[in-house]
């Protein structure tokens, strides 16, 4: 059995459900179409919109996958009899180990990222056939079966934001702010912004400001409506402060040993877990690192293995 998940309005969703239908067809299996739209709605696009009001630079593939693609889909395919889920995620799933989810073969296209914030009883029910692939050996063997698939170019956006992330908060009547004070950290004002959601922690483009050096942004604070900036040495953090976290590996089993990624895109970086306060856990880098985004993703691995994941608060 095929389950597609209808997720938000979009201008190709007839066009993917036509290709749906025809390789159905042609591979012989039942489709089922679910109508998801406004649990994405409630789960995924309105905490991304109130993340950003708060002054946060979300990642709503971290709590999509968590809260709906092996959430509320796989409640669905349950439902429906399914005893397994797969999907085309290139991670791979361990019943030896620490974890129960480490790395994709292909590093290139490994998400085993984006799947942190899952829970791990939900492992149980799931399957990832690509993730001991190369993506160029899956387009081999589909070209070799004569499959029908659609051709798009390869995105690394947001799934629900078509352009860019300002043009679709005041497509939904967001404001992006008031203009305010850009300032140096020692209080010095250089210019002025644009409106505090206009920008993200690390932005070095767009600032408007001419300087002796390059300026990133190193601080939002909302209640001053000031922009806080400075050169990129002053971008480094000792540490990062995460919360919500979810377990794959309970605490007690870490190694002393770990690595940190706090961006998709970034090399994990040797860390040690310092303390858990409350709800709060606080992770010090080896070495310097740039300052994490508050309301980015955190992930812990030890080697090929996630440990688990939770969401910044902050640097240190």
């Amino acid at each position: 059995m095929g389950i597609h998940g209808l997720f938000f309005d979009s201008p190709q969703e007839k066009k993917q459900l036509d290709h749906l239908r025809t390789l159905a067809k042609q591979m012989d299996f039942s489709l089922q179409i679910l109508n998801l739209k406004k649990e994405f709605e409630t789960k995924v696009i309105q905490p991304f919109i109130q993340s950003f009001k708060q002054g946060l630079t979300p990642n709503p593939c971290s709590l999509c996958n968590p809260s709906i693609k092996f959430g509320l889909l796989l409640e669905k395919a349950r439902a429906l009899g399914c005893t397994k889920l797969a999907s085309g995620h290139y991670v791979n799933l361990q019943e030896k180990g620490l974890s129960p989810l480490s790395r994709g073969k292909d590093r290139t296209k490994d998400q085993s990222y984006f799947l942190a914030l899952v829970p791990r009883k939900n492992f149980n029910y799931l399957i990832f056939p690509l993730g001991r692939l190369e993506k160029k050996q899956v387009y081999a063997e589909i070209k070799k079966r004569e499959l029908l698939i659609l051709t798009a170019q390869e995105s690394n956006e947001i799934c629900f934001v078509p352009a860019d992330y300002r043009q679709f908060l005041t497509s939904r009547n967001i404001s992006l702010g008031e203009p305010g004070p850009i300032k140096l950290l020692d209080g010095t004002l250089l210019g002025t912004h644009k409106g505090l959601l206009n920008y993200t922690i690390g932005q070095r483009r767009g600032l408007g400001i001419a300087y002796k050096v390059p300026l990133y942004v190193l601080d939002k604070d909302k209640a001053s409506n000031t922009l806080f900036v400075g050169p990129k040495e002053e971008l480094q953090a000792q540490g990062v402060i995460a919360s919500k976290f979810n377990f794959l590996c309970p605490l007690e089993k870490w190694p002393q040993e770990i690595w940190v990624q706090i961006r998709y895109r970034q090399k994990p970086k040797r860390t040690r877990f310092l303390k858990q306060e409350g709800s709060y856990f606080y992770f010090e880098f080896l070495e310097p690192e740039e300052r994490p985004s508050p309301g980015q993703t955190l992930v812990v691995y030890f080697q090929e293995e996630v440990l688990g994941g939770g969401i910044i608060q902050g640097g240190f």
